[in-house]
């Protein structure tokens, strides 16, 4: 049986008269303590949380002993569900959202172990670090390391489902994810194609025997669209006429809508060949319902393109923005309203190309300059020095 100093920074008790937190070393609180009582009787252990006063946490102490004894004691705190339980609960409110898969494997692989069995108010800020770290220096199911986005989107999981607990459970607890964030990392685009292999990809589809299937990848390719937009859009929601294409659920959550320069107007009107009178959507499954994958035929078009194997569907919206970076003509901001990003933190994996169409730009002048000084120096070469 004991009082002790309680640590809110990594939820741990030590000694009241220690100076700082001998696991997280933060320093001891001059005022504002929070003290953890500790009573044990007949292996049974009770703990309970006091803020500022010692003695009324010994009082409490000691009132838990009596309880205990002459076994009167029953909790009379409101229990504080698990995480796994908060997870439950979440879960039945988001089965059919668009990233549900993706969710359940993120917390059967990464959190249901580690904090399934933790109350919530006992997961703190340092357990969100630990998580963290643990991920930047493990490996997948695939023997793959976890990327900087995978972390990420285990981090606004578990944040998620705290805010869940707290707003929808009344769960009395603090959302640990807020005071513990992974550092934003935005890398720069590397799995894109040469111009040889882009001009393959592109022979490859002319000529590939499922037009559909073509004419989704060439549309990808020529609007930076997401796979799942393609898969979803229907014929009401394009505009040929004046060469729009509405999005009504889109990633973002707002409508949006995508301009259509020509190539992408064409690989639709092509499209238009194969309109079934079953559904409206543009590019259905044989079955005329919606399409959730273009594994096997992506698949064969690569190989017959020779392209990457580790050369993803998603590489193509990568592909379409550096193309317009690349090109000097298409400043930053407008490919990313082109690409429908929220922050333009996520256009600066582009940057880069930009920075090189500017130098190129600059190279363009030296050689104004060049030719410019080679025709005096023929100049004066052939009036003997006379400008």
């Amino acid at each position: 049986m004991a009082v002790y100093l309680f640590c809110k920074s990594c939820k741990s008790t030590y000694g009241l008269k220690l100076r700082e937190c001998p696991k997280c070393g933060t320093p001891t609180a001059a005022r504002d303590k929070v003290y953890r009582v500790s009573v044990m009787v007949n292996g049974k252990r009770v703990t309970r949380t006091v803020p500022n006063s010692i003695d009324r946490a010994r009082e409490i102490e000691a009132k838990l002993k009596v309880e205990l004894v002459s076994d009167e004691y029953y909790d009379r705190r409101e229990k504080i569900p698990t995480f796994a339980e908060a997870w439950e609960s979440y879960s039945t409110l988001h089965k059919t959202g668009k990233s549900w898969k993706q969710d359940k494997s993120r917390y059967e692989t990464t959190l249901k172990d580690r904090i399934g069995k933790k109350p919530l108010d006992q997961i703190s800020p340092m357990d969100v670090h630990r998580l963290i770290s643990d991920m930047k220096n493990a490996t997948t199911k695939r023997k793959a390391a976890y990327s900087p986005k995978s972390i990420k989107n285990t981090h606004e999981l578990m944040s998620r489902i705290f805010n869940h607990a707290i707003n929808v459970m009344s769960c009395k607890a603090e959302n640990p994810c807020s005071k513990a964030k992974p550092k934003r990392s935005i890398s720069e685009v590397t799995n894109l194609l040469d111009e040889e292999k882009l001009r393959s990809l592109l022979n490859t589809l002319d000529r590939h025997e499922d037009r559909p299937t073509a004419n989704i990848v060439k549309l990808l390719l020529f609007t930076g669209m997401r796979r799942g937009e393609a898969f979803s859009l229907t014929w009401q929601r394009v505009d040929l006429k004046s060469k729009w294409i509405y999005l009504d659920d889109p990633k973002s959550g707002e409508p949006e809508k995508i301009p259509l320069n020509e190539p992408a107007y064409l690989v639709l009107k092509d499209q238009e060949r194969f309109r079934p009178e079953k559904t409206d959507l543009v590019f259905p499954n044989r079955k005329d319902g919606k399409r959730t994958d273009i594994k096997r035929p992506w698949a064969k078009i690569k190989k017959d393109a020779g392209l990457p194997a580790a050369f993803r569907l998603h590489d193509l919206r990568h592909q379409y923005a550096s193309m317009l970076a690349a090109s000097g003509e298409v400043d930053l901001y407008t490919i990313q309203k082109l690409l429908r990003h929220r922050s333009p933190t996520m256009t600066q994996r582009y940057a880069h190309l930009v920075d090189e169409a500017r130098k190129r730009g600059t190279r363009t002048l030296e050689k104004i300059i060049l030719d410019a000084q080679t025709g005096e120096d023929e100049i004066k070469s052939q009036t003997g020095g006379i400008a």
